[in-house]
């Protein structure tokens, strides 16, 4: 039979079938016999030309041999990937000239193999043809499906007392095993924790967490990655930056920012400043609004050659 388990439960079904109760699975098909009548030429019906396989699979090979006088001797020769093997099959002819072999691939080889089938007649004459196979190990079967996790404490909104411990736990579920379970804690106490907050990215889209930097009014040290360049530093951000590199002088001015209080609260305020006029909310408000506001000229209901001009129609919204 040939087995197409897809999916995770199908699998499940395969390998407890295979595994717990012994039966065993064998990949096969059932040849199809023609014979090329106009050269009598010997013929290989299966496996077909670049066919693939699994190690450890059963084989089958067959296929169609004739000649006017009768065959002598049928030969098969499978070679590749270091594998050698050559058997008479001449006892293996059987009904109208049909041919059959098996042949019990072992689960350690893999590669493309060879398959040759040599016939002689009865006045030694000698032909051959040959097939390319492929052996190669199964992909693991695909999980579709995504883990389920719960997070059952604790529950949202508890407060925890400042230096205390907090047991966080749930449950994490997939047909196919759990590889990994992250816990992070992250949140508006990340940046108001922190003294400075660095940003040394070589590669940014934009750069999401320099305005959450400014919003939380924290110190950045900054890349100029490109985006930057362009973007943002136009818009006249007071901050630590580095230029592809950490010199002596970027230190020093950390340590001023983190050491002089006043310093520090005039530079977060500024950028704070700033970035409500180039990066809020109220910003894109007023840019939609600018550009949904605009005049546009309708290019239908005849107005084409119809003598009404862009400044007749009505602004649209």
């Amino acid at each position: 039979m040939d087995m197409r388990a897809f999916g995770k439960g199908f699998h499940r079904y395969y390998q407890e079938a295979e595994e717990r109760w012994g039966v065993k699975f064998t990949r096969c098909r059932v040849p199809v016999l023609r014979q090329d009548f106009r050269t009598n030429d010997l013929l290989i019906n299966t496996p077909s030309e670049g066919a693939t396989f699994q190690p450890g699979d059963t084989m089958e090979i067959a296929g169609i041999v004739s000649d006017d006088r009768g065959i002598s001797t049928l030969e098969l020769q499978i070679t590749g990937s270091g594998h050698s093997l050559t058997e008479d099959i001449t006892n293996n002819i059987f009904g109208d000239n049909q041919w059959r072999y098996v042949w019990d691939t072992d689960d350690d080889i893999s590669g493309d193999f060879k398959i040759t089938v040599k016939a002689w007649d009865m006045e030694q004459n000698y032909n051959s043809t040959y097939r390319t196979v492929h052996l190669t190990s199964p992909e693991p079967p695909r999980d579709r499906k995504p883990p389920t996790v719960t997070l059952d404490y604790p529950p949202n909104g508890h407060r925890v007392s400042q230096d205390s411990v907090l047991d966080i736990s749930g449950t994490a579920r997939d047909d196919m095993g759990i590889a990994l379970v992250s816990v992070s804690v992250d949140g508006g106490s990340t940046y108001q924790n922190a003294d400075l907050i660095t940003y040394p990215s070589t590669y940014e889209g934009f750069g999401n967490a320099f305005l959450e930097t400014l919003y939380f009014r924290k110190p950045i040290l900054c890349n100029r990655y490109s985006i930057y360049r362009t973007d943002i530093e136009p818009c006249g951000f007071d901050v630590i930056l580095l230029d592809g590199f950490l010199t002596d002088a970027d230190v020093q001015r950390v340590r001023w920012v983190i050491d002089d209080a006043e310093y520090r609260e005039q530079m977060v305020e500024h950028n704070f400043r700033v970035a409500s006029q180039f990066f809020s909310y109220d910003r894109v408000e007023a840019e939609l609004n600018a550009i949904l506001s605009k005049p546009r000229l309708a290019r239908c209901c005849g107005t084409e050659g119809s003598g009404v001009s862009r400044k007749d129609l009505p602004a649209t919204k």
